[in-house]
């Protein structure tokens, strides 16, 4: 986090009167009524009730992962988006860092990412900290997340030292002895230098990786490795300019990206979006949808423009912080002493909000009128529903862009091959970017049809995070 960048507010009231979606569900034929035995063994993308949540923790671990082109992807190239939590320092808040409390952030909360801040000043790990303790909670960390099929960071967390050089050798020592420890857990992300800051500047982090990046690929040779920008891990365009070196030693890395809501608006926004169309690979390790501070006012439209921009792009994040804190970008309220069975009573208005963007449970955005949730048609002894959300509108361009989170849910007592949703809309649209699924666009008409993964609704479970970016031409 840093201390006070200024933003600009270009939102815009949404005209719901424009648009109005209309959800119906079709049952292909094929495999619809013929697949009547059993429950398949589709190891669909679900988000699942208590009973299917194994279904869906198979699905959030990817193996080894590399990095190729702008994209994180699986060793077979896939693209892949990792979602998830940071710690606060560890040396503050170690308790988080459990086996019940990440079996409840993967089963529960849905993510399949932890971050762990170890901060290098202010009594941390270089500054009086007490070293054994902490590497042993880093180790606590990465066998709980290994175990509940999580990837797991290791952040080297430069703020108050300004720049990674002042605890280079440090450093050194320390990724030697993660890397080797860690060289065989292809859940491991190293993370070689958090935020740097007070005019510290790209040549010079640059000149810090060169050096660090080689002693953990001397260990892991396709470890991912990711690098802190300037000015609190904003200035991504500088990093862009004269990137590190994308083969040998220095393959595998990505860039780090930082963003508190309400501080950061569209400026931040336009660098991502340039820095995208140069190839950058690009890693959101920490964001909040507070202000730059940790604290202070909410901005949930400001959020949700910026997790439209992440989908869209693939973008893997990492949401500040998990702890009690008083203060806004805590996971927690200060009233809950919990360390594992949260409930929505437990959680900051940072934490709903989170919880609703990766789970899909309830409204992310403020009100609207759209009627979202359906019972769908059925066909043989299936019963479909389909439930729609719009998580992001904005407007840009004069163009109106609407982003829906979607999920479909098999209560029959039969699988279901070959789902088929359609929208409908008032006015033509175009389809900016989807996920999840397939979709084609044909006037006010857009049909959504499965990927191979999700290609059938297994009875009793969910098809979840179906995503859909459409925009449409504002009325003047």
């Amino acid at each position: 986090m840093e201390k006070d960048t200024k933003g600009v507010s270009m939102s815009k009231k949404f005209d719901w009167r424009m648009v109005l979606l209309f959800i119906a569900l079709l049952c292909v034929t094929v495999g619809c009524a013929s697949n009547v035995k059993g429950a398949s063994s589709d190891k669909a993308i679900v988000k699942a009730e208590k009973r299917a949540e194994k279904v869906k923790a198979k699905k959030s671990y990817y193996g080894a992962l590399r990095v190729k082109g702008t994209y994180l992807t699986d060793q077979k190239g896939k693209k892949v988006v990792l979602k998830g939590i940071s710690t606060h320092g560890l040396q503050w808040f170690p308790e988080y860092v459990n086996e019940k409390t990440f079996r409840d952030l993967h089963d529960t909360f849905h993510m399949n990412l932890v971050r762990l801040a170890l901060y290098t000043d202010e009594n941390g790990y270089c500054s009086g900290g007490d070293k054994k303790e902490l590497e042993k909670v880093i180790d606590r960390g990465v066998r709980a997340a290994t175990k509940h099929q999580m990837y797991v960071i290791i952040d080297w967390h430069v703020l108050h030292d300004l720049t990674p050089k002042k605890y280079e050798k440090q450093a050194k020592s320390f990724f030697k002895k993660m890397a080797k420890k860690y060289r065989k857990n292809p859940h491991v992300i190293y993370e070689i230098c958090n935020e740097p800051n007070g005019g510290t500047g790209w040549e010079e982090i640059r000149s810090y990786a060169k050096k660090i990046i080689p002693v953990i690929h001397k260990y892991n040779k396709n470890a991912v490795v990711l690098v802190g920008t300037p000015n609190w891990s904003q200035e991504l365009l500088d990093a862009a300019k004269n990137p590190l070196p994308k083969t040998g030693k220095y393959k595998n890395v990505m860039y780090t990206l930082h963003f508190y809501a309400t501080t950061h608006r569209d400026e931040l926004r336009t660098k991502l979006k340039q820095a995208h169309e140069q190839k950058l690979p690009v890693f959101v390790s920490e964001f909040g949808i507070c202000d730059a501070s940790g604290n202070g006012s909410i901005d949930k439209q400001q959020a949700n423009q910026w997790m439209a921009l992440l989908n869209q792009y693939k973008i893997s994040y990492a949401n500040w912080s998990l702890c009690n804190k008083d203060e806004a970008a805590s996971f927690l309220k200060p009233s809950c002493k919990k360390l594992y069975g949260f409930k929505t009573s437990d959680l900051s208005t940072s934490g709903k909000w989170l919880t609703k963007v990766l789970t899909g449970s309830g409204k992310v955005t403020a009100k609207t009128k759209t009627n979202t949730e359906i019972i769908a048609s059925k066909k043989a002894d299936a019963h479909l529903w389909v439930k729609a959300k719009v998580t992001g509108e904005w407007e840009s361009n004069g163009k109106q862009f609407l982003q829906y989170s979607l999920s479909l849910r098999n209560d029959g007592s039969k699988d279901i091959k070959d789902w088929q949703v359609k929208l409908s809309f008032k006015t033509k649209v175009k389809i900016v970017n989807h996920w999840n699924g397939n979709a084609q666009v044909n006037g006010k008409t857009i049909t959504l049809t499965p990927v191979d993964y999700n290609r059938t609704a297994v009875s009793g479970s969910t098809i979840a995070d179906i995503g859909l970016i459409i925009c449409y031409e504002k009325r003047p």
